[in-house]
């Protein structure tokens, strides 16, 4: 194996790529495959590979998702695919600004690391996507400190050990959904100008020879126009908005008009709050969180109107009902037909993100 500079490579599959839309998407980053070319003589005949993956994001600048995926055996002068598929982020807006890094690391050590942990290392569950959501976040972190200190302790215990890593540095605006390759050839500059995937995930190029001999990591780009609700659970803003609607739910044929009234304001309160926390969620696009409160707003205003006419929480005096001020100015829509018409256009995208995934 040699060290050296890695370089990005789109790779053809026969499935149809396209751009992100930027501001008005997401999307993730899979492991599809790998393979590892040994051809160092020091070694002895076999030798052992760890594999692990760094992720990192300027959507979470702060930090760095370390997984470690497993422990191969690997005979030196043979090509050995890994056989390795491991999705590595979780669904990520497609913001203007954005980059990832992502990083396949190959350490190689002559004796076998931590003993009975080796036969192990695939049960134990340390490879965890990078996500931005704060539960997922914090499990993930943890996991990225584990995996980080068995690296560590292989990199100390192993007698004789290389390193060899795989990266690209992605900048999101540019990114295509499919697939990309990053090479280390064994042959100093031996890189091909055209690649593609066969059905079993190796690359092959079909303009020129492609050398076995080589070392790489095939990436894919996945896209969905809409994360949706599901993945909203998790969420402060989406969990207020919930708590607003069992609220809500309490009225029935005997509340007042005044608790009507206070149930508006109260419900008023929670859509300037949520719309507030939304605002420092980089898990989702700002446009779809406000899809969402529309869907919830759409909801709660059906609860909110009496049984029979007056005391509406929107002005009943033109046709369609025309929302109060602070209602439009949250909402972004001017009345109820405008607000449903919304809300059927975030299902329609709901949707096609379902049929496309």
């Amino acid at each position: 194996m040699t060290a050296g500079t890695t370089i990005p490579l789109p790779v053809a599959s026969g499935e149809r790529s396209t751009p992100l839309v930027a501001d008005d998407s997401y999307f993730s980053l899979a492991l599809h495959n790998a393979q590892a070319y040994l051809g160092m003589g020091w070694l002895h005949q076999v030798a052992y590979l760890i594999c692990s993956t760094e992720v990192s994001s300027t959507l979470l600048p702060k930090h760095t998702m370390q997984s470690l995926h497993k422990v191969e055996t690997i005979r030196k002068n043979t090509p050995s695919p890994l056989g390795l598929s491991v999705v590595l982020t979780d669904w990520l807006p497609a913001t203007l600004d954005a980059r990832v890094r992502i990083t396949l690391k190959l350490v190689m050590v002559k004796d076998k690391p931590f003993g009975k942990l080796t036969e192990k290392i695939g049960t134990l569950g340390l490879a965890s996507p990078l996500s931005l959501v704060a539960p997922q976040l914090s499990t993930g972190i943890k996991i990225a400190e584990i995996a980080g200190t068995i690296l560590s302790t292989v990199l100390e215990e192993g007698q004789e050990q290389s390193v060899l890593a795989l990266s690209a540095d992605l900048l999101v605006q540019e990114l295509k959904t499919g697939y990309l390759a990053v090479l280390a050839p064994d042959i100093a500059g031996d890189t091909p100008v055209a690649l593609e995937l066969r059905p079993d995930g190796s690359l092959y190029n079909p303009r020129a020879p492609f050398s076995e001999r080589t070392t790489y990591a095939v990436f894919k780009v996945r896209a969905r126009e809409r994360r949706g609700t599901e993945s909203a659970r998790s969420t402060i803003w989406w969990n207020l908005l919930q708590d607003g609607l069992r609220q809500l739910r309490r009225l029935d044929h005997l509340s007042s008009d005044q608790e009507r009234t206070d149930a508006r304001r109260q419900w008023r309160d929670i859509l300037e709050r949520a719309d507030r926390l939304a605002a420092e969620d980089k898990s989702f696009l700002l446009s779809e969180v406000r899809q969402m409160i529309k869907v919830h707003a759409d909801e709660a205003f059906a609860l909110l109107q009496p049984p029979i006419l007056g005391g509406s929480p929107f002005e009943t005096t033109t046709t369609p009902f025309v929302l109060d001020e602070e209602f439009q100015r949250l909402l972004g829509v001017p009345d109820m037909t405008s607000l449903k018409l919304a809300v059927n256009d975030y299902q329609q995208a709901l949707a096609r993100s379902e049929a496309s995934s």
